[in-house]
Formats: structure tokens, C-alpha cells, sequence
């Protein structure tokens, strides 16, 4: 699978990412919820839930792929970290 990068905000379209670019994510799905090929494939978005859970320590949040209207649960925030 090939992720797609697109900036959902007009003054952060440039031609690579930086900390604060607000971007939205895509995929081309070819095959739908039953195994059934889709020709030419569908473009499904990565959507986070206001669901959390928790594996150990580590706390977790539920995204899921839709093909719907794209709203603010579809934006994902980029944060750069340097590690030394």
C-alpha cells in the first residue's frame, strides 16, 4: 500500500512535510469489505475515533479507512522528533 500525503490547509502546500503541517491521508483500496476486487480501486482516507484503549502502558487510538466527507477527525497533525 501506498499512502498519499495531502495538505488539508492552502498556506501549508509545499513539497515536503514540517512540524505543524496539517495533512490528510490516503489510500487506493482495491478490494472491498468482502475480498471482492474493486476495478480501478476507491480512495479511502484515514479518519481518527474518540476512541482510546490501553495495551500495558501504552494508550492507543482507534482510526479507521472511510470513503466519506472529509472533516476535522481527518486531519492529522505532523510533529517532527529529533532523536540523538
Amino acid at each position: 500500500m501506498d499512502w498519499k500525503v495531502n495538505h488539508s490547509r492552502l498556506e501549508n502546500r509545499q513539497r515536503y512535510l514540517k512540524s505543524n503541517d496539517v495533512i490528510n491521508l490516503s489510500v487506493k483500496k482495491f478490494y472491498d469489505n468482502n475480498g471482492e476486487y474493486i476495478e480501478d480501486g476507491c480512495e479511502v482516507f484515514l479518519r481518527s475515533h474518540d476512541i482510546q484503549f490501553t495495551i500495558g502502558n501504552d494508550t492507543f487510538q482507534e482510526v479507521v479507512c472511510h470513503n466519506e466527507r472529509l472533516g476535522g477527525n481527518d486531519e492529522w497533525c505532523i510533529e517532527l522528533i529529533k532523536q540523538d
